[in-house]
């Protein structure tokens, strides 16, 4: 029988662990699980039930990916997963205490730990956490049978069901009745041990050779992660379920000698010195950049060029999410320079899904919408899923304004089967069948399928001079490029050709000032009648530049210039 005082006492380390788990996923870290839900569509239909359960794990991936679809909720994911967390504490407390090893000390705080660390990558599934509980169980219920025929019986049942119901479960539910077998100190059968590994190795290798499955599916089952780049982690979280009883059983002794109060003590130090361990792992960057994604797929354009502003990163990513919101407001002429750039910036071409869907972004922005269409399908089908909910709703978008109305249906159809999309799904489908005057491309189709070219990067340059004159997005994303790829002679040309106000934007006057300086000719500087502060400006940064002081100090006394052309030129370009 279960010692009550034991789980009673576990809880003063359980507890606050749970709690913060909460708080940081609710309130911290929350926009990792709002990308996270966007990474997979949960679909209400058979189909896509049939498709997930009857794989190994199927069950708790169905699960899993049933809650998941409730991180669209924000903060709403925090509890979710300290629930679960919190579950599998109680659980696997539940086997230490039927073990008598625990000495009223949280060691289920070691799987939990390394289960919440797991769970810092979006591409980690809550099908894991489910099939944690569902081995738990199982394995708590095999260790309450008496020993003899029928326990036997009962494991060789429970490893198949484990197996098709989590996957790698059924290898921790064999690790468990080992483990309870040596600290009950149990007569062991080698002829059932025997059979119990044949078991367990044999249900994954037929599997895979019955089924259309690759090996990490037939060995690992479809519950854990949706990439595979979680292998070692999740060998870690099975590791830690091992070490955790095995410490326990180690120092069982030892801290039996403590009083209650150390013992408190003791608990609550694991929980914080376990909290600690979460928080140095923690990626801020990683977070800033998820939560500029939620901003812009929003459509809060304002708040994520501010977002930007307060907290400045280096990085290509969050460059493009924020070149695309400057695009949106018309901006982009004035401030680009004010943020982080390099060349190519929002032209990808990549097996990443969101560089993908940034350059569809981009490209939807300007009203490419055959290379946007393109590009975000790329993007969707290269989520680990092959669904995004976000990518399909572009895409039914983009699919409507081309006049492929049969195309976009079937995005809509795929959105009318989840919860969180179908209102969307249906409010666009009314406006397909109200709205007769289908917004469409600015180009014709021979031309607007001119992205094929080299590179697979969308032809800007015959877009403008066919049909983009009098697209103002078109002509200040276009500019930005040149100046970004230093190509004076293409921005040039372009100014001419569309009655550029020079005065419009300081960022093209000091592309134009720099080209007349590389030149020697001065008589441009008049020509395109540069500002005299912008010129004074300039000197003044080829004076700081020629001062002779080290490149350390020089960079340091050109932070006032951080958003002009020339300290892009000379600094963040190299970093491309």
């Amino acid at each position: 029988m279960v010692n009550m005082k034991q789980l009673h006492t576990f809880s003063y380390g359980l507890l606050p662990f749970v709690l913060f788990t909460v708080i940081l996923y609710a309130f911290f870290y929350n926009h990792h699980l709002l990308f996270a839900e966007q990474l997979r569509l949960f679909e209400w239909n058979k189909d896509y039930f049939n498709e997930i359960v009857y794989n190994p794990g199927g069950l708790s991936a169905y699960i899993g990916e049933f809650f998941t679809q409730f991180y669209h909720l924000n903060h709403f994911g925090g509890w979710i997963l300290g629930a679960g967390v919190g579950l599998t504490g109680i659980l696997y407390r539940n086997l230490i205490c039927h073990w008598k090893i625990g000495g009223n000390v949280s060691w289920e705080l070691i799987p939990i730990t390394s289960l919440v660390f797991f769970y810092l990558n979006p591409n980690a599934s809550l099908g894991l956490i489910f099939g944690l509980l569902i081995t738990l169980l199982l394995a708590r219920i095999t260790l309450h049978e008496k020993e003899g025929k029928r326990k036997r019986l009962l494991i060789l049942i429970n490893l198949p069901i484990c197996y098709f119901f989590t996957g790698i479960g059924c290898y921790l539910y064999l690790i468990l009745i080992f483990l309870d077998e040596v600290f009950s100190k149990k007569k062991h059968s080698l002829l059932a041990w025997i059979l119990y590994t044949l078991v367990t190795i044999l249900l994954p290798i037929l599997t895979y050779y019955k089924f259309d499955i690759n090996e990490t599916q037939a060995w690992i089952g479809i519950a854990c992660f949706i990439t595979q780049d979680l292998l070692h982690p999740l060998g870690i979280v099975i590791t830690s379920f091992l070490i955790s009883p095995l410490l326990a059983y180690g120092t069982y002794h030892l801290l039996q000698r403590l009083t209650d109060k150390k013992r408190f003590a003791l608990n609550l130090l694991m929980a914080f010195f376990a909290i600690g361990i979460i928080l140095s792992q923690l990626k801020n960057e990683d977070e800033r950049l998820y939560q500029l994604h939620y901003l812009i797929t929003h459509e809060k354009w304002d708040e994520a060029i501010t977002f930007m502003q307060k907290k400045p990163v280096q990085n290509v990513l969050m460059s493009s999410y924020t070149n695309i919101a400057l695009l949106h407001q018309q901006r982009l002429s004035k401030e680009l320079f004010s943020y982080f750039q390099v060349a190519h910036v929002n032209e990808f071409w990549s097996s990443n899904h969101l560089l993908n869907y940034l350059t569809a972004e981009t490209y939807f922005q300007l009203d490419m919408l055959y290379a946007a269409r393109a590009y975000m399908f790329m993007a969707n089908t290269q989520t680990p899923s092959g669904r995004s909910p976000l990518y399909l709703t572009r895409l039914a978008e983009i699919e409507y304004r081309r006049g492929k109305r049969a195309a976009s249906l079937k995005y809509v159809a795929l959105l009318e089967s989840t919860l969180f999309y179908k209102d969307w799904a249906y409010k666009f489908r009314q406006k397909m069948n109200t709205d007769s005057s289908t917004k469409k491309s600015q180009l014709s189709p021979k031309t607007n399928k001119l992205f094929l070219a080299k590179e697979m990067l969308f032809n800007v340059e015959q877009f403008e001079t066919q049909a983009g004159a009098n697209n103002q997005k078109v002509i200040d994303f276009l500019l930005a490029k040149y100046m970004l790829n230093n190509q004076y002679n293409a921005f040039i040309q372009l100014a001419a050709r569309t009655h550029l106000t020079i005065h419009s934007s300081k960022h093209y006057q000091e592309f134009l000032l720099m080209y007349a300086y590389l030149l020697k000719d001065n008589s441009l500087i008049s020509k395109w009648q540069i500002e005299q502060t912008v010129i004074e400006r300039f000197y003044r940064y080829l004076q700081i530049n020629q001062s002779g002081k080290s490149p350390e100090e020089i960079q340091e006394l050109l932070c006032p210039y951080k958003d002009t052309y020339w300290y892009y030129v000379q600094y963040n370009k190299k970093q491309i």
